[in-house]
């Protein structure tokens, strides 16, 4: 009788951790959309433009954006882009953590300029989404590009670094003050180069975009749950007996 109660007590417990969601990183699955003048750097042949400037047709690859972190390749806007917009897709999606950490990590290299090579600061905004239709986008980055008495400062999550020298460039903690706050699960990130205008924004590459808090919930094999009933009937009949 103790082994069977022993026995049943572990399988609750391997279909209760099962059922819940566990955190780890997760990585956009897909590009859905982008525009203005996308272009490649890799360690070998640095910059390099295509001849399209629109997605689906356009010669920039991104698949090196679809993973891990990878720091000999990078895609985005080079110095003379005029803005754009970049949009991917998370199939694992994520969420805040409700802690002081970053909940997203975008690895690559830029400037900070919003004018290109004025005092005029800003970078990029960064927008989020669950279904990624026309207006469920919420700002959780702002870009933020604003004169500070003398001086023009960038957006706050923004690190500008040297060009083709990929790092941490942007560290989003969805829960502190200078994001929109943000329930519920993100599947969708949008990036927006400056302030939108076109001339405005300049250099901006990824290499990859970590989400810190993925949610994947793993569905409670039927084989525990037929197990399970099978020893809770036969501990009946023992009692009865």
């Amino acid at each position: 009788m103790k082994r069977l109660v022993s026995l049943l007590g572990v399988l609750i417990l391997m279909a209760a951790t099962a059922g819940m969601a566990s955190a780890a990183s997760t990585y956009a699955t897909s590009v859905v959309d982008y525009d203005g003048y996308f272009m490649n750097w890799d360690s070998v042949n640095t910059f390099y433009h295509n001849e399209v400037t629109e997605y689906p047709d356009a010669g920039a690859d991104l698949s090196w954006l679809l993973g891990a972190e990878d720091q000999t390749v990078a895609a985005g806007w080079g110095g003379d882009a005029n803005g754009g917009t970049l949009t991917l897709y998370y199939e694992t999606g994520f969420t805040a953590g409700g802690t002081d950490d970053a909940d997203i990590i975008v690895y690559g290299f830029g400037f900070g300029y919003n004018t290109p090579f004025s005092l005029e600061k800003g970078a990029i905004t960064v927008y989020a989404s669950t279904t990624g239709e026309d207006g469920s986008w919420t700002v959780i980055s702002d870009y933020a590009g604003y004169d500070n008495g003398s001086t023009w400062e960038a957006n706050p999550d923004f690190t500008q670094s040297a060009p083709g020298v990929p790092s941490v460039i942007m560290e989003i903690d969805l829960d502190d003050d200078i994001s929109n706050s943000y329930d519920g699960v993100i599947n969708y990130l949008k990036f927006e180069l400056g302030d939108g205008e076109t001339g405005h924004g300049r250099a901006f590459f990824t290499s990859a975009i970590e989400g810190v808090n993925a949610v994947a919930t793993v569905p409670v094999p039927g084989a525990f749950l037929l197990m399970a009933s099978g020893l809770l009937g036969l501990l009946g009949i023992r009692r009865r007996g």
